[in-house]
């Protein structure tokens, strides 16, 4: 963007403009004239120097004696593109999805039953025994009986169940008693049937089929593409025009002194021409001094100067009848200047100060709030109880004709007890409005916190005597866990009324509340 010339009108000072506590000067003054340059390409200023023959204050063309152009610098090429960014790498593909399960194996075949155990052989029979010798002579012992004849053995049973035992072969016949005969030969053991084939093995159970193959993983995504290189750099705007002035002394080059005009090119752009930027210079000389000097100037101070008998002297602007600063400032004199501080209490630049507010509750907007009883701000900013409501604790809570509102100093359960002048109570039990309460009524019973709890008469409350109680049970009051209770009493022509007490004993509420109630706080009445 390109930097603006300050558009800055020199002109020498005249000897005959009055300055503070200066004589009166005559003579024509030499005036410059800056313009807007039509010529420069990219913007300047061109400078007219003159001589106001006409004293008119305007330097107008027929009294140009010269004129001096200054350009700005052009525009500088906008800079090359910058490369363009590598491209991105392209995403790794996705992992191989897992392996299928392995199917279960078959189950294997049952075995085949063992054959049956073949049957045992018949014992042969026992051979007979021989007759007995008579009673004489001993006859001669009995030949044994031939041994039974010995049972084939069993066939040996198939393959597969194991084969039964076979039965035991019968016992031969007994010979018949007689000559003790030779014992007949024993009969033969049955053989032993043979063992059943094996069973065949069982089929081998099928393969479980395989499971499936994991699916292919999904094609990891597209690497980013590089991000674009940075654009080369803008071109420099070209540099301003810049020029300062001096006062030149009357002597040899301007007779009546005069004003120096010195130019270049601000090279460093700092908004100012410095001395090594400057590139040529051009006098602007007082016509006349009218026989006077002030200082070797002709008359011409620097800014908060002033020309008296001869000397360039401190104008105090302090004294000045129209204050310079703020009434609730202090004005401190500088040479050519002064300076202006708020006092102690209020802040600001010293021309204009305005009051510190400190506000020790809370600021809503303009105002400092007490946000437990403003009925406008009540609880928070901006938050307004209705017409015939009060704030209370921070609660809107009913108002009208008559109100007591009680909070204490530790969360808990107190209960407030206001009985009327026809010894009605009214409370948490009796909250009304009704005759019953002689239309008072209980809009607020805190239990948890410290209130407010609230009793009011929204019209005409009745004439005579209140008593206030407060019931200290349900907190559980003591010497080591005291409360202490308050009590507003509020109508709206009338001052309020603030009791306060400090409990330290559980009591019960017991209707109607009096003087002599052991819960009693105070009374009120209303004529």
């Amino acid at each position: 963007m390109r930097k603006v010339l300050p558009a800055i009108i020199l002109s020498a000072i005249a000897c005959d403009q009055p300055s503070f506590n200066a004589r009166v000067l005559s003579g024509s003054n030499s005036m410059t004239r800056i313009e807007d340059s039509t010529e420069c390409p990219a913007g300047g200023k061109v400078i007219r120097i003159g001589v106001d023959d006409n004293q008119n204050g305007v330097l107008e063309d027929v009294e140009i004696d010269t004129s001096a152009e200054f350009c700005n610098g052009t525009i500088g090429a906008t800079g090359a593109q910058g490369p363009q960014g590598d491209k991105g790498e392209t995403g790794g593909i996705g992992p191989v999805g897992p392996e299928g399960q392995k199917g279960e194996t078959g189950a294997a075949g049952e075995s085949g039953a063992t054959g049956e155990t073949g049957a045992t052989g018949e014992t042969g029979e026992t051979g007979a025994t021989g007759p007995s010798g008579s009673q004489g002579e001993m006859g001669p012992q009995g030949a044994t009986g031939p041994q039974g004849v010995k049972g084939d053995t069993g066939a040996i049973g198939p393959q597969g169940e194991i084969g039964a035992t076979g039965a035991t072969g019968a016992a031969g016949p007994q010979g018949p008693a007689g000559d003790k005969g030779d014992a007949g030969p024993q009969g033969q053991t049955g053989a032993t049937g043979a063992t059943g084939p094996q069973g065949e093995p069982g089929e081998k159970g099928d393969t479980g089929p395989q499971g499936p193959a994991g699916e292919k993983g999904d094609v990891g995504p597209q690497g980013p593409a590089g991000s674009n290189g940075s654009n080369g750099v803008d071109g420099r705007n070209g540099h301003n025009a810049a020029f300062t002035t001096s006062i030149i002394a009357p002597g040899s080059e301007c007779s009546f002194g005069g004003t120096r005009l010195v130019y270049g090119t601000d090279l460093n752009d700092s908004g100012s021409l410095e001395t090594s930027e400057a590139t040529g210079s051009i006098p602007v000389c007082q016509v006349s001094c009218g026989g006077f000097q002030c200082g070797g100037s002709c008359g011409v101070c620097e800014s908060g100067l002033s020309c008296s008998e001869g000397l360039c002297a401190d104008v105090d602007e302090c004294a000045y009848p129209e204050p310079m600063c703020d009434s609730n400032a202090t004005c401190a004199n500088t040479r050519g200047s002064f300076s202006c501080a708020c006092n102690s209490g209020y802040e600001g630049d010293g021309r204009t100060c305005t009051a510190i507010v400190t506000c020790s509750q809370t600021q809503c907007g303009d105002a400092c709030v007490d946000l437990r009883t403003d009925k406008n701000n009540c609880g928070r900013c901006g938050y307004a109880c209705g017409a015939t409501q009060a704030c209370a604790s921070g609660i809107c809570v009913g108002s009208g004709e008559l109100r007591f509102t009680s909070t204490w100093s530790v969360n808990g359960d107190i209960d407030v007890w206001v009985t009327t002048p026809g010894g009605k109570s009214i409370g948490y039990t009796n909250q009304g409005a009704n005759a019953n309460t002689e239309m008072g009524k209980q809009d607020r019973d805190d239990t948890t916190g410290m209130g407010p709890e609230n009793i009011f008469w929204q019209s005409t409350p009745p004439i005579g005597n209140y008593h206030v109680c407060v019931a200290t049970n349900f907190f559980r009051a003591s010497a080591a866990k005291p409360v202490t209770v308050r009590v507003e009493v509020a109508q709206p022509s009338a001052p309020n009324i603030v009791e306060e007490r400090l409990y330290t004993s559980s009591i019960a509420f017991s209707a109607p509340c009096s003087r002599t109630s052991p819960t009693y706080m105070f009374s009120v009445t209303l004529e």
